[in-house]
Order: structure tokens, then C-alpha cells, then sequence
């Protein structure tokens, strides 16, 4: 037993000890959105704290249940009340005054990192992991206007918004969520998470399953108020359930108030939301991330504004082959800005060239039928088309794809994300001789 974590007269002499760091131990309810900074802030009910020990000469790390008064986490089945952490400094530090073998164990908690939290918590479906996620949002290149005196008066809802297909895990939206945190107002202390309420869209009908009464009227107050929101939607509601759940367990439910969560068919749900503006585009960022990405690609553009943002994520380089066919097959109005591979070894992700292209020698349409496989500088050598688009090849199909690294060996990966941003042919500029 961690004899000096269970008895009341161990905790107590254990918060005195660290009183000149720890501020007052007792101190257990302050708010969820707090005025302080996040890196400051404490370990609160509903957290879930990353505490981290030594065995010997192995260094072990587990992830707390989300804070309860009555709960506890097991290490190395010695139990730790969630008691003694709630209300204590992130990077509090526990310590064993039991005799046996186990005396000299010392166990630090804190909140985790992005990366510990998306690693450790419990799961339904592969995460995206932080270091791929931030690259993502890196692409996406994201610039908040902070909240003012004169842009906080404006009361017509968010100017940008974002749509991320397929929560999942809610590793992504976590990330999507701080990248605009910024450009609201700050939450009031009066604001806690709602009860968890599912939004499903069926044929244009928009349901409401759940107990809504813990939505609180500062919330829904402060919700007209945001100047940016991600908008997430995931087919499974137990997917749409968990994210939800999760993401409110990081760092005092921090970025929570930033992410409208839905359930349902995503082009139902674009077709909802362009319905309700008179089908004037309203996303500046549209983010893909699901089986099949290429059939909704049509569904979402016409929600996307002039200048938006397209992304997908996929885990083959065909799949981005696919995306690159449907949009010039349909003429979608979606420029490639690039195609980036994440994985393993590759710091910040590698280019790759993918494009259609035209044929140099007609002989090619029976290399494309029959899937047959050519020599490079051979008769069935591709012509890369620069500086237009690509057209349907004699034969009349779309034309082959060109799908290689920009630089170096193909390497196996983590997945390849592909950058689109929506443009207008009226808008190209004419350059007179």
C-alpha cells in the first residue's frame, strides 16, 4: 500500500509539505474556465492526469480515469484516491511513507501533453497522433483575429468555421480546436461542459436524442458570441459519444467550447447547413477524414468560400489519385497545393508529385488497360503536363496518374494528407502580351 496517500494524517502533513508550491491543497472547486492560463491551471474534477513513477530503474506513465471525488487509479495495484489530486498544482508530487518495499516510490501527476493525452486515453478507433495532427494544421496555415472591443459587439456568429469529416478519436478536432481558441471571447467562470447531447441529420430532418438540461444559458450566450468553431461530424454516435467525452477530460475541457459536435451522413449535414444560409458558402476550412473520401468531395464544395481550403487525409497514395480524378473530372473549382506524406522518419513530412497527365505516345492506352507496368524513357513515358490543366486522353477516360515522391525512395508512412484551395475560374488573371 502507498501507506502516505491513504491515511488522512499522511495527506495532510503531504499538503503542508508542499503548501509554498502547491497553493492551498484543499482548494478543489475552482472553475473549468478559469482566467489563468491552461499551463497554470489545476488539476480539476473531470481531468484526466498523466502520473508518472519509477520501478526500479524503469520509468512507467499511466492516464487517470477523469477526476472524481469517490475514484481512484490503481499503480502496480496500489490504489490512488482521486481526492488527494484535485485542486493541486499540475507536477504535484506524491510520496510513499510506507516501510515495506515500497517506501522510497514517489509519483509525479500532471496535466499531459497532446501527444500523452492522444497516446494514452482510451480509444474506439486509431488516433491521429499529435506530431501527424500538428502538421496538418501547420498546412492549414491558421491566423486568428484576437477578440477586440469592436469585433466582440457582433452578434451574427462565427466568420470562420471549420469542418472537420470523421471525428474519431477527437485527436484532430483537439488540435483544430487550440489552433482557433484565440479568436473567442474567453469563457466566463459560469460556463461548465454540457451534458452530452447527439445531433443526427436524416434526410434534411435535424433530431435531437439526449438530456439537454445540462446546457447551461451562459454557454448557449457565449456560443453566439464565438468568432471561429470547428464543426465535427462522425457517422458513428458512439465515435461522436467518445470524442466528445474525451476531449472535455483535457486540461479542464480548455478547448471543449470551441467544437460543435454532430452524428450523421455529412452531406446530409452540408446540405442542412447550406439550406439554413440560403446557399451561400460558409466554410473556410473543409478537412476529410473517412473511408471512400473521394465520393464526398462534391458534397462539401459548394459549402466551402471562394479562397477556402480543402483537405484530405488518407493512408494510400491511390486514394489521393482518386481525389485528384473527381475533382478535375468534375471540374470542382479545387486547386492542388501539394500532397504531403506523414510517417515515421520524416520530420515534417515529404512532397509528392500527383497529377494527371497526357500521353507522349498513344501506345499508352494499352499499358492503361491492361495494367501493365513500363520502363522509365520508354515509349509509354508519361508527358507531365505544367501550367494547365490536364485533359481527357484519347481513348476518352480521365488521363493516367503520375504518383511519386518529389524528391528521393518511397517510404512506408503513417499516411499522405493532399491540400486543395478553392478558386474561381472568372477570377484567373489574363496576362496580355
Amino acid at each position: 500500500m502507498l501507506a502516505g496517500l491513504l491515511n488522512r494524517g499522511s495527506r495532510l502533513a503531504y499538503i503542508q509539505y508542499h503548501a509554498h508550491h502547491c497553493g492551498n491543497g484543499l482548494n478543489r472547486y475552482s472553475r473549468a474556465f478559469s482566467s489563468c492560463p491552461v499551463q497554470q491551471s489545476k488539476l480539476q474534477i473531470g481531468d484526466r492526469v498523466l502520473l508518472r513513477w519509477k520501478q526500479g530503474k524503469t520509468s512507467k506513465r499511466k492516464l487517470t480515469k477523469p477526476l472524481r471525488e469517490d475514484g481512484e487509479t490503481d499503480i502496480d495495484s496500489h490504489p490512488i484516491k482521486h481526492s488527494y489530486l484535485i485542486g493541486q498544482e499540475s507536477n504535484v508530487r506524491l510520496l510513499s511513507t510506507s516501510k515495506d518495499r515500497l517506501r522510497k516510490l514517489s509519483v509525479f501527476a500532471r496535466h499531459p501533453t497532446l501527444d500523452e493525452f492522444t497516446s494514452l486515453a482510451p480509444r474506439r478507433v486509431a488516433p491521429i497522433y499529435a506530431t501527424y495532427a500538428e502538421t496538418i494544421v501547420a498546412l492549414l496555415d491558421i491566423h486568428n483575429e484576437p477578440p477586440s472591443l469592436e469585433n466582440d459587439s457582433r452578434k451574427s456568429g462565427p466568420t470562420f468555421q471549420i469542418l472537420e469529416a470523421g471525428t474519431g478519436h477527437g485527436s484532430l478536432t483537439l488540435q483544430l480546436a487550440r489552433a482557433i481558441a484565440s479568436a473567442n471571447p474567453p469563457p466566463s467562470e459560469d460556463i461548465k461542459p454540457r451534458a452530452s447531447k447527439l445531433t443526427k441529420y436524416r434526410a434534411g430532418e435535424e433530431i435531437d436524442e439526449g438530456d439537454n438540461s445540462g446546457e447551461s444559458d451562459a454557454l448557449n450566450e457565449w456560443r453566439k458570441q464565438r468568432r471561429a468553431v470547428v464543426h465535427t461530424v462522425d457517422i458513428d454516435p458512439l465515435n461522436r459519444e467518445h470524442a466528445d467525452k474525451l476531449i472535455r477530460s483535457f486540461r479542464n475541457a480548455a478547448y471543449w467550447p470551441h467544437i460543435d459536435f454532430y452524428a450523421g451522413n455529412v452531406k446530409e449535414w452540408a446540405a442542412e447547413k447550406l439550406s439554413s444560409t440560403e446557399q451561400q458558402p460558409f466554410l473556410d476550412i473543409v478537412i476529410l477524414d473517412m473511408p471512400g473520401v473521394e465520393e464526398y468531395i462534391s458534397s462539401v464544395v459548394g459549402a466551402v468560400k471562394s479562397g477556402g481550403q480543402l483537405l484530405v487525409f488518407v493512408p494510400q497514395i491511390t486514394q489521393i489519385a482518386s481525389c485528384v480524378q473527381e475533382i478535375v473530372g468534375n471540374d470542382l473549382g479545387l486547386k492542388l497545393e501539394k500532397v504531403v506524406e506523414l510517417g515515421d522518419g520524416i520530420s515534417n513530412g515529404r512532397l509528392w508529385d500527383v497529377r494527371l497527365a497526357d500521353l507522349r505516345n498513344t501506345r499508352l492506352s494499352k499499358f492503361a488497360k491492361d495494367g501493365a507496368e513500363h520502363e522509365p524513357g520508354s515509349e509509354a513515358e508519361l508527358n507531365i503536363v505544367h501550367g494547365r490543366q490536364p485533359t481527357k486522353s484519347a481513348v476518352g477516360t480521365i488521363p493516367p496518374m503520375v504518383c511519386r515522391p518529389m524528391v528521393g525512395e518511397t517510404t512506408r508512412g503513417g499516411g499522405f494528407v493532399a491540400l486543395w484551395k478553392k478558386v474561381q475560374s472568372a477570377e484567373a488573371l489574363q496576362i496580355s502580351q
